[in-house]
């Protein structure tokens, strides 16, 4: 898995801005070069801002907390809204997203977590094999964050202050080999297309962004 720090040189007050326009520039095109094997991003902690930091998270079952967008939003008592702490999640307690909010951090963050377990990126191209009430990533980039986050005065967040995370691929995989399609570099081709999309939406060249990939499965235990 390859890693990209960008931030070793930066200016001490410029460590808001953790990744350069060219680092992302870079990201998308090892997205091309190699499709659903998507980069890690190395990045330092957060701070220090003059705004509150936050992380606007999508993803799947590996991430997902079961955040309720209409209910209880990130504050003091819970930094990641809602259900209590840690959140529904596959793996019967905290993961990527509990750790890097409350634990794995310099200073408060508040998380709002969209992921939803079984998505795929783009339902249209692959479905999720749990059915068809799963929000995918392009569902919960366009009826999630942008009509609830974006220019809400309520949720005080800017480019210099918020990280924004995804972690896709493992149901768009999973659900490809099901069907059979062992090399499919035109389908390939189009998840990555809508992906590169969804991401630009989120997380433009000026915004910090951090893309993960699945796990390396072949070196799990059998």
């Amino acid at each position: 898995m390859a890693t990209l720090d960008t931030t070793a040189s930066a200016p001490k007050q410029d460590r808001c801005t953790l990744v350069s326009q060219k680092a992302n520039q870079h990201l998308l095109e090892r997205l091309g070069e190699h499709p659903l094997l998507v980069p890690f991003v190395s990045l330092p902690a957060l701070g220090p801002c003059k705004s509150q930091p936050n992380i606007h998270h999508s993803g799947d079952s590996y991430t997902t907390t079961n955040f309720d967008i209409h209910g209880v939003q990130p504050n003091a008592s819970n930094p990641l809204g809602n259900p209590s702490y840690p959140g529904a999640t596959s793996s019967d307690g905290p993961n990527y997203v509990d750790f890097l909010t409350r634990t794995y951090n310099q200073s408060y963050i508040q998380t709002y977590n969209l992921g939803y377990g079984g998505s795929t990126i783009d339902p249209t191209l692959v479905q999720s094999g749990f059915g068809p009430t799963v929000r995918s990533f392009t569902q919960q980039v366009n009826d999630e964050f942008l009509p609830n986050y974006v220019n809400n005065t309520d949720v005080p967040w800017n480019s210099s202050s918020t990280l924004f995370s995804v972690f896709f691929g493992i149901n768009d995989v999973t659900n490809t080999l099901t069907v059979g399609d062992l090399s499919n570099d035109t389908l390939n081709y189009d998840l990555i297309k809508a992906y590169e999309s969804l991401v630009n939406q989120v997380c433009p060249p000026f915004h910090t962004g951090l893309t993960m990939s699945s796990a390396p499965f072949m070196l799990t235990a059998s």
